[in-house]
């Protein structure tokens, strides 16, 4: 009976990244991106939090069928007026992530054996394959209905195997998320300057391209970061604790400095890969942690999601007197600082212990 919710949780998250990744191409100016960024990310936080008595998997369906409604009205606007800018609404699908994530959780409680299809490697992986298909329509010339139609059809095909997944009367009381103390501040801190660099990333890779096409850097970054991330896991196993976490947060902050340097072509490529590699490390980080019992409360998940839009907002204000290149700049730092925070003494004994 897990096969069902696995199937449903591949098709929904497929379905996701095709709609960022097509709301990444909206030619809609920086200081847009940002603020909407902020704005989505925010209502995906009280997403989180939001008290719902529904089992899991009819959670999890209405989080997809509010995301295939939303999708099929941009659909069928943009068989009246094909406007790009429309795409950048696709963005709003963040809140019925987030629901969708609560879920998830909620039904990983009740049963422990869907947890492998649905640990955070598989969404990317999910994620970089809508990407992938939104990179694939534009490189053949597709017009949007086609990947605005797989969009429609991945969600449609998840929302039946949900709904009619059998409900778990027993229900699992979830294990307590375990105290993080000053390490909050990093996990804040980080999370600010990466929803920023991800919100203003389209815009990088549009400087100096007439049609800009970030969707095929952004598949390839989720992909590396969703392959390479559990074999990190394993490497950093074979370590102490107190040197494995803060090397793969160093790894994930440094990373993000090689955001401001994308540009069209070669260089967003590059910048992918070194994107990707980051990914990679947080994906392991988050592995390691699984494997200690630790975990975050969708709580927890929704003031770092405000966090993540606090430093979304904070960009878009820049913006308005800072170069765009600088402001990806500043956000970058700011992982990299929260990454060698890790090694701080007393962030390293939270970890040790």
């Amino acid at each position: 009976m897990r096969a069902r919710p696995s199937v449903a949780h591949a098709l929904a998250w497929t379905g996701f990244g095709t709609a960022l990744a097509l709301a990444a191409q909206s030619p809609v100016p920086a200081s847009s991106l940002a603020l909407g960024a902020a704005i989505v990310v925010a209502v995906g936080a009280l997403a989180l939090v939001v008290p719902v008595r529904a089992a899991p998997a009819r959670q999890a369906a209405v989080a997809v069928l509010l995301a295939l409604g939303w999708a099929v009205s941009l659909a069928v606007s943009a068989l009246v007026s094909v406007e790009p800018e429309r795409l950048a609404l696709l963005s709003i699908v963040v809140a019925p992530m987030a629901m969708h994530v609560r879920a998830t959780l909620a039904a990983v409680d009740e049963a422990p054996a869907l947890a492998p299809a649905v640990r955070i490697a598989p969404t990317l992986l999910a994620l970089a394959a809508g990407a992938a298909l939104v990179a694939a329509s534009g490189a053949l010339g597709l017009p949007l209905h086609v990947p605005l139609a797989l969009l429609a059809a991945l969600l449609a095909a998840a929302a039946p195997l949900l709904l009619t997944t059998p409900v778990d009367a027993h229900r699992a009381e979830p294990p307590r998320p375990a105290p993080l103390g000053r390490t909050w501040a990093l996990l804040a801190i980080g999370a600010a300057g990466a929803v920023a660099v991800v919100a203003l990333r389209p815009a990088l890779s549009a400087l100096g391209g007439v049609e800009p096409q970030p969707a095929g850097p952004t598949a390839l970054a989720l992909a590396i970061g969703a392959l390479l991330g559990p074999p990190l896991a394993r490497l950093g196993e074979l370590l102490p604790a107190s040197v494995a976490v803060p090397t793969l947060a160093t790894v994930a902050g440094a990373a993000a400095l090689a955001a401001p340097v994308a540009r069209p072509g070669l260089a967003d490529l590059l910048a992918a890969v070194v994107l990707g590699i980051g990914a990679a490390a947080l994906v392991a980080l988050a592995e390691l942690a699984r494997r200690a019992g630790l975990r975050l409360s969708p709580g927890q998940l929704a003031l770092l999601a405000l966090a993540g839009a606090a430093g979304a907002g904070v960009a878009a204000l820049l913006l308005t007197a800072v170069p765009l290149t600088d402001v990806v700049l500043g956000a970058a730092i700011a992982c990299l600082v929260a990454g060698l925070g890790a090694w701080a003494p007393g962030s390293r004994e939270r970890v040790a212990a």
